[in-house]
């Protein structure tokens, strides 16, 4: 975001603010990113409702959890506190297991035999001298009955539904043996800071680090089969239980909740490993015996960068590269590698290995030049046309190693022993793949692995960050298990790839690749790591492409996209009970706009998924009300104020939207456009989540100036009251990010159901359709489809047929179909068209709100002239039907339309260009052809109608979940 739009955001919202009530005010502040997350995720009513009632649908078959806490001389206010917190938990049905680790304190000793007799869920031990963290839990859980045993410190605090939220696990699923969640830091003043959202279950980065933390539950069999704590191990005896336990353990789990506070305090690791510095040798030694166990042939150190930052992490470092060994180069179509970079690259490789440099069609021949390289070494050339993923297979299948490592030819080590760690990572136990960190040649991170945020498209993990940076969670320096690696450089057996059925065909970039790759080991039962301690350099700026993935459990939730990637978002858990939602629509009419028409191929397929019952809310009635009552959708009238309305019309028209959520029993509430900004402010006021779906783009700061300035301050208000801002164009989430105080924004594009669109090209064949409307066979149609209106710009292509020579008038037709929205402008539009040529006169036709699929198998070109847009539904819809579109580049419509690619760009009121694309496209078949079929492939990358409905519908959960009405009044 640049400083211009900070600054006038700034501005914008202190001086709108004070025409808000006090108590709203701080909706338009920003706020710290987890103090919004902490917010969102309070446990209100509809949270709590749900938790108790998955906790009674396990009745008589649930575990019983006992808490595990020794005791040493504790600070009072801080023990009573995390009685408290227990004592408080949801979930009542506990058992508390204390051990006394010889304080010699008899107050203490007499204030734990009061807890024990006056709680018969409270259990009691003592050790008669001090003798450690380890024995004096190993005491405390000895006096254990659950089922499971969950871990907690004499100074900390637990969230409300920790218990809960554990018991739910271990009741759900009966071979879990260890499960951990997420955590956050406690001030000594009460304040919540530092959360840990941490990954899914990730072996091989417990070899690095006990990330764990709190809190972790275990099954009470697992720890006796261990042995308990070992006292050797004080400082990190957790660490070693728990790595001892990932061997033994039949499934672990993660919770993505924040369920634990450790309490920041002198002596305590929550501050600093440097408080506790025998525990970082302890923790090492921990991870050595690991290795032993497990047969790993490789020495445990604590890399430079950790112990500078007196960090206790450490790192596993292979020594050795397989003895079978196929290295494959892969050179990019037109890179020609230098042969002095190339003997770089394979410096650390043994002369015995194989070496495969697959080139692409057309390169020279380069062996001759590489003449410093002693040992085997293969030239493959590409087949004319071979795309690089078919290239890499070729080269698979020539390679006689039993390991495998693939290489990009402008890749060069940063440090020594990469294919060490490479080799030895991907040679893991459980493990089928391994990535390498790739850096820029400018410092900066190009991708540690890649992350898949919300289960759809892909990004590099941490471009950008300087590669000095740890990372979040030390993930950008530690190797890790993770959803996909990029194929720029890998390791992986033969046996591995010939299991996941190779590579994938017709893929050209390292990215897509990688994905394919990765999703077929990790289905076959094997992990991927993105392993940081194999480092390369790489171009600069060289950016990965986004690509599609199944949902990514080793990227918390609770994170962000984008520049907030890694860092807490706006996010809730969805509703965990089953059955459908009840969701209130709100939209500002119910004509055949392209909003409105989105919105309702939404809440069909919602419906008609068994994700909610819907009714709509509208101002007045209109084509698309039939539409919706037909889909099974009720429809309720309810009269808005004007759009100059002061505070008390909006007031009352809150209070009846209100009214008409309460009536209809609704969960959560959806609000569709800008315009509709009070029914956000009517949901937060009765205590909704509410989805609010902006469709349109421009900058944020004109858009409500026709509003009063107390009703424009509530507007912007909104933003921060709605649970989630869904944009539809990622041009649009970054001209309003400046107003987005709580980073609740987020993309999810329209799309038309495929079903609808098949109907559509069935309707009318092309034929049909221009007889129809008595189109000549030689004449080019042109159509202008959307609502009329100053912001669509109509008025460019009747300008630019003034300047049309008139012979042109034979060969073209033009059709501007849409409904007339604003009458000044239609008049004006008119007017225009009136004074046209009178041989042009007769090729133009006005014809209003029409049957879009008629016109659009008529159509030889599409025309968009609009000044401001998010993403057209027009444009998808003339996509459907491979058609070739001329647009103005505005806003998201580059989103969809790629210049040169499936349509032709000018600039609004450029009349002399829109005249002459009009005229070159429409006298060249070729191309028209060439333009509508390159948009036609396009569109499944743009246009997910099952993505959009099953984001949106976990989305309408989610906000069910933060709901918060107050309970019905008794009488």
């Amino acid at each position: 975001m640049r400083w211009r739009d900070r600054v006038r955001a700034g501005v914008g919202l202190t001086l709108a603010g004070l025409r808000l009530p006090a108590q709203m005010r701080p909706l338009l502040r920003r706020v710290d990113p987890y103090v919004a997350w902490r917010a969102v995720n309070r446990l209100g009513s509809a949270a709590q409702a749900d938790l108790a009632a998955a906790l009674a649908g396990c009745a008589g078959n649930i575990a019983r959890v006992s808490v595990v806490m020794p005791v040493y001389r504790p600070n009072r206010e801080h023990f009573a506190a995390a009685l408290v917190s227990l004592r408080g938990q949801l979930h009542s049905d506990w058992q508390l297991c204390l051990c006394d680790d010889g304080s010699d304190d008899p107050l203490l000793t007499r204030e734990l035999a009061e807890l024990a007799a006056n709680d018969p869920r409270i259990v009691v031990t003592s050790l008669p001298a001090n003798a450690g963290i380890a024995a004096a839990t190993n005491a405390a859980a000895a006096l254990a009955t659950g089922d499971f045993l969950l871990f907690m410190d004499q100074d900390d605090r637990l969230a409300l539904d920790c218990l809960a939220e554990f018991v739910l696990a271990f009741t759900s699923q009966s071979d879990l043996d260890l499960a951990y969640s997420d955590g956050d830091k406690l001030h000594l003043d009460g304040t919540h800071h530092a959360p840990v959202f941490k990954p899914g279950w990730s072996p091989a980065l417990l070899l690095s680090y006990m990330y764990l933390g709190h809190a972790v539950a275990m099954r009470r069999e697992l720890f006796e089969q261990l042995g308990g704590l070992r006292s050797e191990f004080n400082g990190s005896q957790d660490y070693d239980l728990v790595l001892r336990a990932a061997e033994a353990a039949r499934a672990v789990r993660h919770i993505p909740r924040i369920l634990y506070h450790w309490r920041v305090a002198p002596g305590s690791t929550a501050l600093s490993a440097s408080e506790k510095p025998a525990s970082i040798i302890a923790g090492q030694r921990a991870v050595v015996e690991a290795t032993v166990r497990r047969g790993i042939a490789a020495n445990v150190v604590r890399p430079d960068w950790a112990e500078r930052a007196n960090l206790g992490l450490f790192e596993l470092r292979f020594t050795t590269v397989p003895v079978s060994l196929s290295v494959i180069i892969t050179v990019a179509d037109g890179a020609a590698p230098d042969p002095r970079h190339l003997d770089a690259l394979l410096e650390e490789v043994p002369a015995t290995a194989q070496i495969i440099l697959a080139l692409p069609d057309g390169a020279p021949d380069m062996l001759p030049l590489w003449t410093s390289r002693q040992g085997r070494v293969l030239l493959l050339r590409a087949e004319k046309g071979q795309p690089l993923s078919e290239r890499m297979a070729a080269a698979s299948e020539r390679a006689d190693g039993t390991m495998l490592v693939f290489v990009s030819s402008d890749l060069s080590p940063t440090n020594g022993g990469w294919l060490a760690q490479l080799c030895g990572y991907a040679s893991l136990p459980g493990i089928g793949l391994a990535g390498a960190r790739i850096h820029g040649s400018d410092g900066k991170i190009r991708h540690v692995g890649l992350v898949c945020p919300t289960g759809g498209l892909t990004e590099a993990a941490f471009a950008g960050l300087s590669a000095e940076r740890p990372g979040a969670l030390y993930l950008a320096r530690t190797s890790h298990e993770c959803a996909a690696v990029p194929t720029e450089c890998i390791a992986l057996s033969r046996v591995v790839l010939k299991n996941a059925g190779g590579f994938a065909d017709g893929l050209g970039q390292h990215a897509a690749i990688g994905i394919a790759l990765s999703e077929a080991v990790r289905a076959r039962g094997h992990g991927v790591i993105a392993c940081a301690s194999a480092e390369l350099t790489g171009p600069a700026n060289s950016a990965l492409p986004p690509g599609k993935a199944t949902q990514d459990p080793w990227y918390n939730r609770n994170f962000g996209t984008g520049a907030a990637q890694f860092l807490p978002a706006l996010r809730c858990p969805p509703l965990r009970r089953p059955g459908i939602v009840r969701l209130a629509v709100v939209t500002h009419n119910l004509d055949r706009e392209g909003a409105q028409s989105v919105l309702l191929d939404l809440v069909a397929g919602l419906v008609a998924g068994g994700h909610v019952e819907a009714f709509v809310i509208s101002p007045r009635d209109g084509i698309l009300g039939e539409a919706f009552r037909a889909a099974g959708v009720q429809v309720e009238i309810l009269p808005s104020p004007p759009r100059r309305a002061g505070g008390r019309s909006l007031a009352a028209y809150r209070a009846a939207l209100g009214r008409l959520f309460s009536s209809g029993a609704a969960d959560a509430v959806l609000v569709n456009t800008l315009e509709c900004h009070a029914a956000v402010a009517a949901a937060a006021e009765i205590g909704l989540g509410a989805i609010w779906w902006q469709h349109e783009g421009g900058p944020w700061h004109r858009y409500y100036r026709h509003l009063r300035p107390a009703v424009r301050a509530r507007a912007f208000a909104a933003f921060s009251q709605a649970y989630r801002v869904v944009q539809v164009a990622e041009a649009t989430r970054r001209d309003w990010l400046p107003i987005a105080t709580r980073d609740n924004f987020e993309v999810i594009r329209h799309s038309i159901p495929p079903k609808k669109i098949a109907a559509a090209k069935a309707r009318w064949s092309r034929r049909e359709a221009r007889r129809s409307l008595n189109l000549d066979e030689d004449e080019i149609c042109i159509l202008l489809l959307g609502s009329v209106s100053k912001r669509k710009g109509q008025e460019d292509i009747i300008s630019a047929l003034r300047k049309a020579p008139p012979h042109e008038a034979k060969r073209l037709r033009i059709v501007i179909a849409g409904a007339f929205v604003e009458p000044p402008y239609r008049e004006r539009l008119e007017a225009m068209y009136s004074a046209l040529p009178s041989v042009w006169k007769a090729k133009v036709t006005l014809v209003g709100e029409i049957d879009s699929d008629k016109y659009l198998a008529a159509a030889d070109i599409f025309v968009c002239c609009s000044r401001q847009e998010s993403a057209p539904r027009a444009i998808v819809e003339a996509m459907t039907f491979s058609l070739p579109i001329i647009t103005t580049p505005v806003d998201g419509i580059p989103e969809l339309v790629i210049s040169g690619v499936n349509g032709l760009f000018y600039s609004p009121g450029d009349h002399e260009c829109l005249l002459k694309l009009v005229l070159q496209l429409s006298a060249s078949p070729q191309e028209r052809l060439r333009l509508g079929r390159a948009g036609l492939m396009l569109l499944p990358g743009i246009s997910d109608y099952d993505a959009m409905v099953n984001r949106f519908a976990s989305l309408v959960r989610e906000a069910a979940w933060t709901g918060d009405r107050p309970a019905p009044k008794t009488k």
